[in-house]
């Protein structure tokens, strides 16, 4: 019947609009992935309860902030016929809404947004391979492949980046959610005495 039909194709969409949309919100944020300790723990904080408030204040800050004000620039820029995706369409988007200046400010909103991603993951790296052996060389020979794969990925397209990245960031998150799982009466305890 037509209302199976109906309950069938509503399923599959909102199926896909939950896959993509979360697998875009961890890529985006890297909530759970178990990587921000990395980046939070180079600096010396007294109070390790405020610094992981400060992780959920860049989950916030990056999907209801960023991500809404992207969805919300899409769909308001009458710019959907014109078959375009990622950041080619972001970029008309702009275009179509500030002329020839659009372009310079998306452009410099790349700059401010991407480099500093790339480079925190650099960094995210580094952090890994000196932990898994104190080599220089193989801190060498990462330096290296991730420069040289940045620079080719200016002039390549991957079309399984995505997918593959995707597939990266799930098998991070499993040991992170798994020692999470183990650890939940800690963390409950330690949030309980951050508020205390």
């Amino acid at each position: 019947s037509w209302r199976q039909v109906g309950s069938g194709v509503g399923g599959y969409v909102m199926m896909n609009a939950m896959r993509y949309g979360m697998a875009r919100g961890v890529f985006s944020h890297e909530a759970g992935m178990g990587s921000s300790p990395l980046a939070y723990t180079s600096h010396a904080y007294n109070n390790h309860h405020q610094v992981a408030l400060l992780g959920v204040v860049e989950v916030f800050f990056d999907t209801l902030v960023v991500c809404f004000l992207s969805a919300l620039v899409l769909l308001c820029s009458h710019t959907m016929h014109l078959n375009l995706q990622g950041s080619e369409w972001m970029y008309q988007c702009f275009v179509n809404g500030f002329g020839y200046c659009g372009g310079l400010i998306f452009a410099c909103i790349i700059l401010l947004f991407a480099f500093p991603c790339m480079f925190g993951w650099f960094r995210y790296g580094m952090i890994c391979c000196a932990y898994l052996s104190s080599s220089p060389l193989l801190l060498t020979f990462y330096r290296i492949a991730f420069v040289g794969i940045s620079f080719l990925s200016f002039f390549q397209t991957f079309p399984g980046i995505f997918t593959f990245c995707d597939m990266m960031n799930g098998l991070m998150m499993i040991p992170n959610l798994i020692s999470l799982l183990i650890l939940r009466k800690s963390v409950i305890k330690c949030i309980k005495d951050s508020f205390n």
